[in-house]
């Protein structure tokens, strides 16, 4: 809607008219000539580990703001997160809303099915809004005996698929399921089959393309050194990735590379397919590879989902509301409209006409705190000295 006054009152949007009068008390924000939407959400984020990462959690953080993202939903989960979520919400730091997994599921766990139960529920009373699984230990019984607790005590369960079999995933009704695990190996018949059942068990998928693409060497090095938001990081890590890139080119024979190249074809076209079906879809590039910066990779993904046949507003519609549709709160989230939580970016261009122009941020709004690009800059830069 062209020409339209928002009127933001205690975290929420009050009013949305042309030619609404605020109180003299109210902050004023020009937007003219600009494009207001709902803020993003990246749904597969790894918050930075201290003793492994250069990127320290706070710069990462504001990275994802400055690059649009007001919610993320954090895949690595971790005791440390709830007092960094608590942080957050006292206005300590700067942040979009942190959806937080408990620590992931692993094989290797030492935790017998009868003690599942109790685990599930010391999670969920601490804090942790949903279950991850990595990798499981081989049985099924571990399995039936996880998904029961999760279910009993609400916590949804989400990530890979179990064994990497993405039918036991979807006849269980696992939240969510990433990497599009498990759909390559089928074929025909049962591939369609499974699909539908993706769509009837409401079931969403986060394929993190630009993981993938970025791994099987898709890029340039040049287009790789050249995306959004490199400028915002320590020299140190550019100078990194670009040798680990360099020395991983080296060691790839040709064949291996046709090999990627054809399983890059298979992921879009499963994406195609699970969009023909009316699937669900998250969006993230997993910024967890070379050259992938937090926030900022929402573009890269959002230009292999065009690539896979989206137009700009149903990619628009996966980044903003679906993540509220997910976390059952689309009646208060992921939109501007009266009565919603006032997360929102302002825009220099219309990602509808070119999606292109989600780069452009011009600031963003967290509840009734307006920041500037400019000011975001300025906070990023104190971790580039």
């Amino acid at each position: 809607m062209k020409g339209q006054n928002v009127l933001i009152n205690n975290g929420k949007i009050e009013k949305i008219g042309p030619g609404l009068k605020a109180p003299k008390r109210y902050q004023k924000i020009d937007g003219a000539g600009k494009f207001l939407m709902a803020g993003m959400a990246d749904m597969h984020v790894h918050l930075p580990a201290a003793e492994r990462d250069i990127i320290s959690t706070k710069h990462f953080l504001l990275l994802q703001l400055i690059a649009g993202v007001t919610t993320v939903r954090s895949m690595r989960g971790s005791l440390n997160h709830i007092a960094l979520r608590d942080s957050v919400k006292k206005g300590m730091i700067l942040s979009p809303d942190l959806y937080l997994s408990a620590p992931p599921i692993y094989s290797s766990q030492k935790v017998a099915p009868d003690s599942i139960d109790e685990l599930i529920l010391a999670y969920k009373n601490v804090g942790f809004d949903f279950i991850k699984i990595l990798s499981l230990p081989n049985s099924l019984v571990f399995y039936d005996s996880l998904l029961a607790a999760a279910n009993r005590y609400q916590m949804p369960v989400v990530g890979h698929a179990p064994w990497g079999d993405v039918q036991t995933a979807i006849k269980n009704k696992q939240r969510s399921i990433e990497h599009l695990q498990g759909y390559a190996s089928l074929k025909g018949d049962t591939l369609n089959e499974t699909i539908r059942k993706t769509k009837v068990n409401n079931i969403y998928n986060c394929p993190t393309l630009d993981w993938t693409f970025v791994g099987s060497l898709y890029y340039s090095m040049d287009y790789l050194k050249r995306r959004p938001g490199m400028e915002y990081l320590p020299l140190e890590l550019r100078k990194k990735w670009e040798k680990t890139l360099s020395d991983y080119i080296g060691k790839v024979a040709n064949q291996e590379r046709k090999k990627d190249s054809l399983s890059l074809i298979v992921q879009l076209d499963i994406v195609r397919q699970l969009k023909a079906e009316g699937c669900k879809f998250l969006l993230s590039q997993d910024a967890s590879n070379v050259f992938q910066v937090p926030g900022f990779g929402l573009l890269e993904e959002m230009k292999l989902f065009k690539k896979a046949g989206f137009s700009n507003h149903e990619i628009l519609v996966i980044a903003t509301q679906n993540p509220a549709q997910f976390f059952g709160e689309s009646d208060r989230l992921g939109a501007v409209r009266t009565g919603f939580k006032a997360n929102l970016i302002m825009l220099a261009g219309n990602p509808l006409e070119d999606i292109e122009n989600i780069k452009k941020v011009d600031g963003i709004l967290l509840g009734e705190q307006w920041h500037t690009r400019e000011f975001l800059e300025g906070q990023i830069k104190t971790y580039l000295r």
